[in-house]
């Protein structure tokens, strides 16, 4: 998954994927690697960038477990290949959501169930 919030700010800031790879001492694809989620990016290397950029940690770090991004449209292009990009509108979120909590109810109610059944 792509890190949104680290692309964001790089960009806000002025600074080119080629210009990270070069201050993390790496080459450039394998930045855009880190960018477009291909890559784990390691704690220490959060917290390189994060002093590379200027910023706090939390301004700019993702998680690596998020399986959904929401994704802005005007800021959804990326100099990189192959990134996979999934937008979806905060109503299905919504939705999804709802049906969740719905699930987990329903979770919580058959294990009573089965509680009373084992007695």
């Amino acid at each position: 998954m792509y890190k949104s919030k680290l692309i964001k700010m790089r960009r806000k800031l002025g600074f080119t994927q080629d210009r990270m790879a070069e201050a993390l001492c790496m080459d450039v694809s394998c930045y855009c690697r880190r960018e477009s989620g291909q890559i784990k990016i390691p704690a220490e290397q959060w917290l390189r960038i994060a002093k590379i950029l200027g910023v706090s940690l939390e301004e700019i770090y993702e998680s690596e477990d998020e399986l959904i991004a929401v994704v802005d449209r005007n800021d959804a292009t990326i100099n990189c290949a192959e990134v996979r990009q999934y937008t979806l509108p905060e109503e299905i979120l919504d939705r999804y959501q709802k049906h969740i909590e719905m699930l987990e109810m329903e979770l919580n109610r058959l294990k009573e169930l089965l509680k009373l059944a084992a007695r």
